[in-house]
C-alpha cells in the first residue's frame, strides 16, 4: 500500500506550504535462524520513502529547530543525495 505523507503550514486566504512525499507500507522483518519473521512472531509495519525531494532550507528558521530535528532534516538531505 502507499500512502502520502503531506505534513504544511496554512494561513486562511493568504499562503501555504506542503512538503509532500510518497511512503510504501511495508513488514518489518527480521531474519532468526535463516528464517524471516517479524519480531516476537507479532506483526509490525514501517514506511519506506518512494519519493525522495530535498526540502527547500531557506524556508526554514533553523533556529527553532531541536538538535534533533536538525539532525533528521540532514539525514534526509544526504539520503536523498545517495539516491
Amino acid at each position: 500500500m502507499v500512502v502520502s505523507n503531506e505534513p504544511g503550514y496554512y494561513e486562511d486566504g493568504n499562503l501555504g506550504i506542503r512538503i509532500e512525499n510518497l511512503l510504501e507500507i511495508c513488514g518489518v522483518k527480521e531474519t532468526a535462524n535463516g528464517k524471516e519473521k517479524a519480531p516476537g512472531d507479532k506483526k509490525f509495519l514501517h514506511f519506506k520513502r518512494l519519493t525522495l525531494i530535498p526540502i527547500q532550507k531557506s524556508l526554514i528558521n533553523v533556529d527553532i529547530m531541536t538538535d534533533e530535528e536538525l539532525n533528521w532534516l540532514d539525514s534526509y538531505h544526504e539520503e536523498v543525495m545517495d539516491k
